[in-house]
């Protein structure tokens, strides 16, 4: 194997020199790494509010539409008259209550009441979650 000499990138090489690191090197090195994290925190904040509010937006509307639909088909089945019967006139339930509840349960929608129920309850977890973001957004000083 043939020798080679030294060519410029050897002298470079051969002229460095240890370097000792600034003694603050450390602290300003984790300052950084704290000062990226709490900026990748905001915007993961961010994007977590910002689909709640997507979700909490949708859920209204479906809350909107269901509600409609419940009170067009409560309307429709006769369900609001049966209602209004008993409260205008409430011997009308003395002369048969049984058959009076079975009429009014048979005319109620129940797909669109479980619908109303289902579309409550998580309208009510979006919402947890929201305020939960909103908080952890203010950051820890003012959530304490």
């Amino acid at each position: 194997m043939r020798e080679l000499g030294q060519d410029d990138i050897d002298r470079l090489f051969a002229r460095l020199e240890k370097v000792e690191p600034p003694s603050d090197f450390a602290s300003r090195v984790m300052a950084r790494i704290d000062a990226r994290a709490d900026a990748v925190n905001r915007q993961a904040v961010w994007r977590r509010g910002l689909i709640y509010t997507c979700a909490y937006i949708v859920t209204l509307v479906a809350l909107a539409i269901l509600a409609y639909s419940a009170g067009v088909n409560m309307a429709h089945n006769g369900t609001s008259t049966l209602i209004g019967t008993l409260i205008g006139h409430a011997e009308v339930f003395a002369y048969a209550p049984d058959a009076y509840v079975q009429a009014i349960l048979a005319s109620i929608p129940w797909v669109q009441v479980a619908g109303l129920a289902l579309d409550l309850i998580v309208l009510t977890v979006v919402t947890r979650l929201l305020l939960r973001g909103a908080r952890s957004f203010r950051g820890p000083a003012a959530a304490a």
